[in-house]
């Protein structure tokens, strides 16, 4: 499983870099309008989102990639909620769509949290430094539960902790990446 997808390292790496992009924005720009704040983070999702579902259907006939392809989907579902149903709310009800924006975020994160701690375990035989998704997961989770506990926190907070959630997620992916890189060359 593990040489398989360490051929598209490549991908890993790559959706790391969009993370820490769209972290810095979200860190630099935190008073951007709920509006742009949408976009930012529904294209994030887009192509966190189609990147690993490509990353999972990369596998070929190895098992393991079902993790993957549910946290890409994952992805994507949240991306046309977010797009298609706070767009509209804001329109009609600026004070729910931007309260139903942190909901969306936060379950994004816990359930991409989950399946990032999923699959460490299942590489956990075959990758030495595992542990570093299944920490980024549990970080996605801990803030998902942060901003479920605490949604009225405002948007420059929340901003903020997306931006930051972001870079250290993008961190670990790089990360994660370059050690699929070694995998595959080694």
């Amino acid at each position: 499983m593990i040489r398989a997808v360490s051929k598209y390292w490549w991908i890993f790496t790559l959706r790391g870099i969009i993370a820490i992009a769209f972290g810095l924005a979200a860190l630099l720009w935190p008073a951007l309008t709920l509006g742009v704040m949408v976009l930012l983070f529904g294209f994030f999702a887009l192509l966190e989102g189609l990147l690993t579902v490509v990353t999972s259907f990369r596998k070929g006939e190895e098992k393991g990639g079902w993790t993957l392809l549910l946290e890409g989907l994952v992805g994507l579902l949240v991306c046309v909620i977010v797009l298609l149903g706070t767009s509209i709310g804001n329109m009609l009800w600026p004070k729910v769509a931007a309260l139903m924006f942190v909901y969306y975020i936060a379950g994004w994160a816990m359930i991409a949290g989950l399946f990032k701690i999923i699959t460490a375990f299942r590489i956990r035989r075959e990758v030495k430094g595992e542990w570093i998704l299944g920490l980024s997961g549990l970080i996605s989770l801990l803030v998902g539960l942060i901003l479920i506990i605490r949604p009225g926190a405002g948007v420059l907070a929340v901003a903020w902790l997306i931006g930051i959630l972001a870079i250290i997620l993008g961190i670990f992916q790089i990360l994660l990446g370059l050690k699929f890189r070694k995998i595959g060359t080694g």
